[in-house]
């Protein structure tokens, strides 16, 4: 693993560590700023904007307008569409319908980028402009000199837009940015909608791509169909690489947007059947260039497409790098919370169907795995009511979608070959309180038996609290109950009296309650694989070794 990939997962999976890096940060960066003479000018100019009452000032050529949330829009000036998305804009005064990005608006210098009157204003910490006479003192603010109405609310972008994060992902997508949506909820026919509008504005070249996603979604076509045309999209453009990453981003990005679970599966079954397609092969007399995650890449004439050690398609070389973040993640880069967890649903939802249904696959998913116990573990192993865990119960939904629909690939994971993710304080306390006999250094990371069945029942204490609403009450009592099935039935035929054994998935006085009831007289409580069991010991087993 690479000196990035291990910074990646620690700040992934480290979330104290993150916030206290990015507290320790943002001192190191003010102070940048403020002693910059050039640079720091540049990007104060922005949080200026941001901070103040931009109607009051006299602005030369254009007004900055600010909105609530990320909007996508193309510049004016560069005519680049910028995917990411910003919350300020520069409209120009005399037509409202063109907007300038950051970048080209100041790149005629600090003095033409300030309104008249601040040309020389030096910007720091505490020196923002203020909308009146500096020369004469406070006043009230003047009227406004220009009133431009601010776009309508449907260009906003709720930071879940098609496709969402997509910072995160390759430069192939931006063929395939759309805007418009507005709803934490989407239905494929409000995606598509936004998804040809926004390509009927920049040329339309790559509605063939969206046009095989619209009759999969109709069921017009199979997955194995939809597979198949793709491939022939991709491989008769003299653009190779950058159509086999767009379209791999593009399915990415509809997962994050779409909510109905039908939809979910659909875009999975087609990653499956891609999957399932003959590697492509170099069929010309000629070496074939081709740049992928910004290398360089010969293939010889008669060979494999093979790119960053995986092959087309058998091993989707670049799609599990696509896969990451965490709903904190798009809160601190300002998603609102509600769109960051629906997201991050979508988004787990699509990658626990793509479990589910692998097995015939000829890549593996492995990677997925890893996936789902970080989620599930974020999900749990956190106090909601505190600071270090405030953003828990955004992955909750997450977590039980993965239950839902992998939890037999999950057990059966944890059950046979375990898994290892960053343990949260309220498992590890749980570990220690328990008193494992393993002292490895990371033996508390380990996922096993014993950590599924406390996440169970950490599941069970959420279905009983009122820290969530009733419909992820109902989710949370049904995830622990399967969660709880899963273990029960990997018991059956591994004790000699089925009834003398509890797993304690309750708390101890719970259990030696239960016991009581059935007049056991001996109680032996040890650790096992499975976790803290109670085992009674009936008069005819006193003396034998009951193992405890």
């Amino acid at each position: 693993m690479s000196a990035y990939q291990r910074w990646y997962y620690k700040k992934r999976d480290d979330p104290i560590w993150w916030r206290e890096y990015l507290d320790s940060k943002r001192p190191r960066t003010k102070e940048y700023l403020d002693n910059m003479k050039r640079t720091g000018r540049y990007a104060q100019l922005k949080e200026t904007g941001l901070a103040n009452k931009r109607e009051a000032f006299e602005w030369k050529t254009h007004l900055p307008v600010v909105y609530p949330e990320r909007v996508r829009k193309t510049c004016s000036t560069c005519h680049a569409y910028h995917a990411h998305g910003a919350r300020l804009w520069w409209q120009d005064l005399h037509d409202p319908d063109k907007f300038v990005c950051q970048i080209c608006y100041t790149k005629n210098g600090i003095a033409a980028a300030m309104p008249k009157g601040h040309e020389d204003f030096v910007m720091g910490s505490g020196k923002w402009p203020k909308p009146y006479d500096f020369k004469q003192g406070a006043k009230s603010s003047p009227e406004p000199k220009h009133q431009i109405q601010s776009s309508t609310a449907s260009e906003t972008m709720r930071g879940y837009c098609c496709p969402t994060s997509i910072y995160n992902l390759p430069f192939g997508l931006r063929f395939c940015t759309t805007m418009n949506i507005t709803s934490t909820r989407c239905s494929h026919e409000e995606y598509l909608e936004a998804t040809y509008a926004h390509q009927k504005e920049t040329g339309g070249r790559h509605i063939p791509l969206f046009d095989i996603l619209k009759e999969l979604f109709q069921d017009t076509i199979q997955p194995d169909e939809a597979a198949t045309r793709l491939s022939s999209f991709i491989f008769l453009d003299d653009d190779v690489s950058s159509l086999y990453s767009g379209v791999l981003s593009t399915i990415i990005g509809a997962a994050q947007e779409l909510s109905e679970t039908g939809n979910l599966e659909k875009l999975a079954n087609l990653v499956l059947a891609l999957s399932r397609l003959l590697d492509v092969r170099n069929q010309s007399s000629e070496t074939l260039h081709l740049c992928f995650n910004l290398k360089a890449h010969d293939i010889a004439p008669g060979q494999v497409l093979k790119v960053d050690d995986g092959k087309i398609w058998s091993q989707l070389p670049g799609f599990a790098t696509d896969l990451g973040d965490c709903p904190t993640a798009y809160i601190n880069d300002g998603v609102p919370e509600h769109i960051a967890e629906q997201q991050w649903t979508n988004q787990n939802t699509f990658a626990a169907n793509l479990i589910h249904s692998s097995s015939d696959s000829p890549c593996s998913f492995d990677f997925l795995y890893q996936f789902a116990f970080r989620v599930i573990a974020d999900s749990l192993e956190w106090d909601a009511r505190t600071v270090e865990g405030m953003d828990s119960l955004h992955s909750l939904r997450a977590a039980m979608r993965w239950i839902e629909i992998a939890g037999d690939e999950v057990w059966e994971r944890t059950r046979t070959n375990g898994g290892w993710t960053v343990a949260g304080p309220l498992w590890y306390e749980e570990w220690e309180r328990q008193g494992s006999d393993d002292e490895g250094s990371d033996a508390h990371n380990s996922v096993t038996p014993a950590r599924w069945l406390w996440w169970a029942k950490r599941l069970h204490e959420l279905a009983e609290s009122n820290m969530i609403d009733e419909e992820a009450k109902t989710m949370a009592g049904a995830s622990a109950h399967k969660m709880r099935e899963y273990q029960d039935e990997s018991d059956v035929g591994s004790r000699d009296n089925d009834d003398c054994f509890l797993t304690c998935i309750v708390d101890y006085d719970v259990a030696r309650a239960w016991l009581e009831v059935l007049q056991v007289e001996i109680v032996v409580v040890r650790v096992t694989v499975s976790g803290l069991a109670v085992v009674p010991v009936l008069p005819a087993m006193v003396g034998e070794n009951v193992g405890g």
